[in-house]
Parts: structure tokens; sequence; C-alpha cells
């Protein structure tokens, strides 16, 4: 699998995880009350770190390396802090708490094969603090379906698309985010500044602005997302942003938990 970490990760089941969480939560209040919430992120780390440390944790590690590849693709992701080998923590340092810091932290309990972790904000007023918890094991996230009733593709890069995108997913699995994929495929399409383009937005023949998108060509974009299903509106939206372009299509892959959705939408 090519995904590798320096540390032996244990996972421990929940009970354990909270039973310890509770004393390592008790630092951080502790932290927080005597540094405040304006220190960086690395400052609260360290310091949580350090009295783990000092209570008499043996296995406190931060910055733990993540290594995730895929042919000449490479990214490296960095747990903030990580206790007993099972423990994982990922720090922040804001003024609230958002979807993509809970999603950042899931991927990192996902890639080391755990089910428990938990996201810090020490920014705030009060510490902010959340359980990122899976029930997927990690040969779950193998286990998918493919959805491509509505998948018609014409042009060679266009055709490489779908089955760049279930490499990646045979490697890394499922319910990860969707920036990590999406990274990968600028790589192998030749670059974020290659693909990533702003084009023009039309009302008739009234410009109405530009939107960034990602070019498979000059004519024909690719859209990742990770949309529910039932979530109905977003292929109505999509269709709309096309209509208001010069492009032919937008080639849309979309993962809902276990499917992977290959849709091509036209204008109507």
């Amino acid at each position: 699998m090519p995904i590798e970490c320096d540390i032996d990760v244990e996972p421990i089941s929940e009970a354990s995880f909270k039973e310890i969480d509770y004393e390592i939560m008790s630092f951080a209040f502790d932290v927080h009350n005597e540094l405040g919430r304006l220190c960086d992120e690395d400052v609260y780390q360290r310091e949580l770190a350090f009295r783990c440390e000092q209570i008499g944790y043996e296995q406190v590690a931060t910055e733990v390396p993540i290594r995730i590849w895929h042919g000449d693709f490479e990214k490296m992701l960095y747990v903030d802090l990580l206790v007993n080998n099972g423990l994982l923590y990922e720090m922040k340092a804001v003024s609230e708490l958002t979807r993509k810091h809970h999603a950042q932290a899931l991927d990192y309990v996902l890639l080391l094969g755990l089910q428990h972790g938990k996201l810090v904000n020490m920014g705030a007023a009060s510490v902010q603090h959340r359980f990122v918890s899976t029930s997927l094991l990690p040969e779950d996230r193998y286990e998918y379906s493919i959805a491509e009733r509505d998948w018609h593709v014409v042009g060679a890069v266009a055709k490489g698309l779908k089955p760049l995108v279930l490499d990646l997913v045979a490697d890394w699995g499922m319910f990860l985010s969707v920036t990590l994929f999406v990274q990968a495929v600028h790589h192998f399409l030749g670059g974020r500044d290659q693909v990533v383009r702003q084009v023009e937005l039309l009302d008739g023949e009234r410009r109405i602005g530009t939107q960034q998108m990602h070019l498979l060509c000059e004519d024909e974009a690719f859209h990742i997302s990770a949309i529910p299903e039932t979530e109905k509106w977003y292929a109505t939206h999509l269709t709309r942003l096309l209509g208001h372009t010069k492009l032919k299509s937008i080639q849309w892959i979309n993962f809902d938990r276990h499917t992977i959705g290959f849709r091509t939408v036209t204008p109507r």
C-alpha cells in the first residue's frame, strides 16, 4: 500500500481513547489558561507534548510524517501530535473550527488505520475540541462500486481520467478528502498551472466575469466532489454553470461514501 508512516501505529478502543483523552485535554485547558489564545499553533503543540511526557507518557511524537504516493506523485502530511502510538491530535489556533479542519483530521485518522482522533482549537475564547471518529476499518475503504451510466468521453485526456482516479482509489481507498485526489490529477495532467484556468462566463454575448475551473483541454473541464446522491441540486447547478461558458462538457467525478460516480455534464 503506497501509504507509510515512520511510527508503528496501534489502534485503541474508543473507551481507552476517551479515558486517556480526558487527562490530555486537562493539559490542553491548562495550557490555554496559562498562554492565552494568541500563540502560534506549534507553540501549543509542543507544550501539550511536553506535558504529556512530563506526566509519564513514553511515546509522544509531534509532526509525525505520513507519506502518500502514486507513481511519481508524492504528498507529505504531518500529524501534529501522536500519544502512545494511537491517540491522534490535530491542533489548531483559529477563531473557529470548520469542516475543512475536521476533514483534515479525518484524513489522518483514516490514513493511519485508526478509528478515533481529536481536533483541538486553542485560538478560540475557550478550548474547542471535537472527536473525529469513524466506524470504518482499513479494509472497508477499499470496498466500492462504480456508477458510470452517464459517462461519455471522446478526447484522449478525458479517457484517461477515469482509470487514473480508479488507480488512485485502489491505492489510497475511499473517504479521503477530494483535495488529495484533485492534487494528484493535477500532477498527472502536467501540474496545477496547466490545469487550473479562468474561464469566461457569458450571458449570451455579454461577459459576466470569469470562473476558476479545471480544464482537460480548451473546451472540456473536470470536477471532483464528495456530494451525497441526495443532493440533487448539485448536478443542476453544474449544468447552469456550464451553460454560461463556451465549454462543451464537464467530466464530473463524485465520491459518495462507497460509490464513485462518473458523469458527463453537458449544456441543456
